[in-house]
């Protein structure tokens, strides 16, 4: 277990460890143009998929002049990418490096999110007071920090259906094929 100045140690030793730039993932070495692997494959993406929707653009045109249910599928792969990227830097404005002021109230919230990604319940609703007294201020952070990393990958493993979420919603359409 963590004693208190070995908390302290670690978690200072995590703000000196370079993170990705969008993320803010320290577990994941910086890969090129200051982002982690992931994020510089959506950073690519994105490149490639406005290049290919700039190449199409006449061709999209002619096609909605004989059907104009046709569906833009790079339009709609560019706008999953974008807001992919843009779910990936706001995890990084929301969870950071480290946490720098965790109360028992924030790690039930932590562990309550983890619960539910793991079992489908909350399991530990109401446990903030003991929590919060169980732990010093630097094994909270410790163990908020813990529990980020499990939200950061769950959140790498799922962006991109997220991201198709809430692109249908924000366009009001769904994917479908013509043809």
């Amino acid at each position: 277990m963590f004693n208190d100045e070995s908390a302290r140690h670690f978690l200072n030793s995590l703000q000196m460890v370079e993170s990705c730039g969008w993320c803010r993932n320290t577990q994941h070495s910086v890969y090129r143009a200051g982002l982690c692997r992931h994020c510089y494959e959506i950073k690519l993406q994105i490149s490639k998929l406005t290049r290919q929707k700039a190449k199409t653009k006449l061709s999209l045109e002619a096609l909605r002049k004989r059907d104009p249910r046709a569906f833009d599928f790079v339009g709609y792969e560019l706008s999953v990418a974008e807001k992919m990227g843009e779910l990936a830097q706001l995890e990084g404005q929301s969870l950071g490096k480290v946490p720098s002021d965790v109360s028992g109230l924030d790690l039930e919230h932590a562990l309550s999110a983890v619960s539910r990604l793991v079992i489908g319940k909350n399991v530990f609703d109401g446990l903030a007071s003991q929590l919060g007294h169980s732990f010093s201020p630097d094994q909270l952070r410790l163990v908020a920090y813990l529990l980020r990393q499990v939200a950061r990958e769950d959140g790498r493993r799922t962006r991109r259906k997220w991201a198709r979420v809430l692109v249908t919603l924000d366009k009001g359409t769904a994917v479908r094929k013509v043809g």
